[in-house]
């Protein structure tokens, strides 16, 4: 009966080193996957950053286009008197381009119109790119989160029995 038991307790004994190992395995699986995981995070920061500057930088050129637009029809304005009354009553994006001629006037609304619809179709794409990161960005963490839990886990359950 001795050698009986002896041989099922190397026995046991074996399968529980077989265990280990696979279990340090999956752990070195595990750990290879959250490091890949991490360097996705950080390509992900790394395009939402430059997204988020993107937009900012479009929001500054929207911003000087307006801004150089008022600019220019206050400055229209002061240097011909007789326009401020009949001027007075449209937007002030639209006094400079009343200044030139008919042709003139139809080039530089559409130009302005395509230039204004290029930007917000430029913005609304970079939003639509940075919402998408920081969904991407979001569910990396929820999933890296669980692998460290899992990890956490598998590491508990082999501590556990020896």
């Amino acid at each position: 009966m001795d050698l009986e038991s002896e041989q099922s307790k190397d026995i046991k004994i074996v399968s529980l080193e077989h265990e280990v190992e696979i279990l340090r395995e999956q752990l070195e699986s595990l750990k290879q996957e959250l490091l890949e995981e991490h360097q996705r995070a950080e390509d992900y920061r790394e395009e939402l950053v430059y997204t988020q500057l993107e937009l900012e930088e479009l929001d500054r050129e929207l911003l000087n286009f307006v801004n150089l637009e008022m600019l220019e029809a206050a400055d229209a304005i002061t240097s011909d008197p007789n326009l401020k009354e009949q001027e007075l009553s449209s937007s002030p994006l639209d006094l400079p381009f009343k200044l030139y001629s008919p042709e003139g006037e139809r080039a530089n609304k559409d130009m302005r119109q395509e230039l204004m619809s290029q930007l917000k179709s430029e913005r609304t794409r970079l939003t639509k790119q940075f919402r998408e990161l920081s969904q991407k960005f979001v569910t990396f963490k929820t999933f890296s989160g669980e692998l460290v839990q899992q990890m956490n886990t598998r590491k508990a359950e082999k501590n556990g029995p020896s």
